[in-house]
């Protein structure tokens, strides 16, 4: 049996929902194209000053509070700062089917960076006899 979408109920009128979808998020285009704004160098420097005394206030709290919730946050915030998070497997798939030859010889064309001639490039190319 075939479930039916429900229908989006718009809770501007059809015009203003009409303009608001036309100048909304553009595919493929980021909302925030300078990034998140950077820290003031007098505020970390304050911070870094401050978290000494902080971490004690932390700690007064996981351990001597008589609110459950206030220790279990006072006690997570301060194992997220010791404690790395859980390692996560990387697959990387590297398909190489080029040569370091054939790698220099486009570099070379390129960028004019790497000198080397046909028969050096087939040189490195070849499997040493070692």
């Amino acid at each position: 049996m075939a479930v039916k979408e429900k229908e989006k109920k718009i809770k501007v009128d059809e015009a203003t929902h009409d303009h608001l979808k036309a100048i909304g998020f553009k595919k493929g285009k980021s909302g925030n194209p300078n990034g998140r704004p950077k820290t003031p160098a007098e505020l970390k420097e304050r911070a870094a000053y401050m978290s000494p005394e902080m971490l004690d206030n932390l700690y007064e709290l996981a351990m001597t509070s008589t609110n459950e919730m206030v220790r279990l946050q006072a006690s997570s915030r301060i194992l997220s700062y010791n404690v790395s998070a859980a390692a996560q497997e990387q697959k990387i798939d590297m398909n190489v089917t080029h040569g370091f030859g054939d790698f220099l010889a486009r570099a070379n064309a390129r960028h004019n960076v790497i000198e080397a001639t046909a028969e050096e490039i087939k040189q490195i190319d070849q499997p040493s006899a070692n």
